[in-house]
């Protein structure tokens, strides 16, 4: 009963305070972290718009790496019948119009240094904003299919049930030392559900007009300031998904979204030499980085009390860069 009041308590504190649904101790982080260690480089203007509105357009992934992924990955998987399959299926609750493809063990480490080739500077930026060094935490290649019933997700309040695919707007509970990549895997639009994200100000209009309680719980009124990730294959976004409200698009029929999300964080420990550490958690625990279950090492930004949100803190703070 105490577990669930100060819940509560945690996140409406955030939303009047801070402006958005996040844990009002990952706020205090996020404040004192942007305030104590970053370190903003005024003529970096992806970081200049990282840090106003909480995203950024990433450089764009080298046709190379997207046909090893489509190729080895997508094509691989044999998901073209399946796909015609489900979307002839009209129940909403089926798990199945979110797909996850399996990475060969053999891929990964091709993966991993295409990210580091292609988006060298985009990471570069980032790791001197953060003033730590910045390791991928999670990788993932999934598939949306369309949904039935849509007039469901129009109304106020929404069960967890429905929620097939973060479809509702919610920021992720996290510390913002937690940053995501999204990759376009082929060309899309509006009609392949792309990304729908807010930029920090506008989350907070957004949780007042439209009376946002929880991402179960609001009006369903789209506001001025919304980004819609559409665009190119190879095309990316880097986000603040931890103080932006955002959710997945919903494809329409006959139409879905190839999607490769990548989970990047700072690493709360103190290196000697400037090489690049973005393999970091993928040698200590490579099955947790490419997993579609409970990832561990996410959970390093996911502290559970103020204390441990105090010691994590302190951690970033002893292993600042500068």
């Amino acid at each position: 009963m105490i577990k669930k009041i100060y819940e509560k308590i945690n996140n409406i504190l955030s939303t009047y305070i801070f402006g958005n649904p996040n844990r009002f101790n990952y706020n205090i982080f996020n404040f004192f972290y942007r305030t104590i260690i970053c370190k903003n480089n005024k003529k970096d203007e992806k970081i200049n718009q990282f840090v106003k509105n909480g995203y950024f357009k990433g450089s764009k992934a080298s046709k190379e790496f997207i046909d090893l992924i489509q190729k080895n990955i997508i094509n691989k998987n044999d998901v073209d019948e399946k796909t015609t399959e489900l979307l002839n299926q009209n129940k909403i609750e089926n798990k199945k119009k979110n797909i996850s493809f399996n990475v060969d063990p053999s891929l990964r480490n091709k993966i991993i240094e295409f990210i580091k080739t292609d988006f060298k500077d985009d990471l570069l930026g980032l790791e001197s904003y953060y003033n730590n060094k910045i390791s991928i935490a999670e990788i993932q290649v999934k598939r949306n299919l369309p949904l039935e019933n849509k007039e469901y997700y129009n109304r106020y309040t929404r069960t967890k049930e429905f929620e097939i695919y973060s479809n509702y707007y919610h920021v992720d509970a996290y510390v913002n030392t937690h940053i995501k990549m999204f990759i376009n895997l082929q060309d899309v639009s509006e009609e392949d559900g792309p990304l729908h994200i807010y930029s920090k100000s506008s989350t907070r209009k957004f949780i007042k007009e439209n009376k946002y309680k929880n991402r179960h719980n609001y009006l369903c009124k789209e506001l001025n300031g919304l980004y819609v990730n559409s665009g190119m294959v190879g095309e990316t976004l880097f986000a603040n998904t931890t103080e932006c409200l955002h959710r997945a698009g919903i494809p329409k029929e006959n139409h879905h979204r190839d999607i490769l999300f990548i989970s990047f964080i700072a690493i709360p420990e103190k290196f000697d030499d400037n090489r690049s550490y973005l393999d970091y958690y993928d040698k200590f625990d490579q099955n947790g980085v490419w997993s579609h279950n409970k990832n561990n090492v996410v959970f390093k930004t996911k502290p559970e009390k103020f204390k441990d949100t105090f010691n994590l803190f302190k951690k970033y703070y002893v292993s600042k860069m500068i």
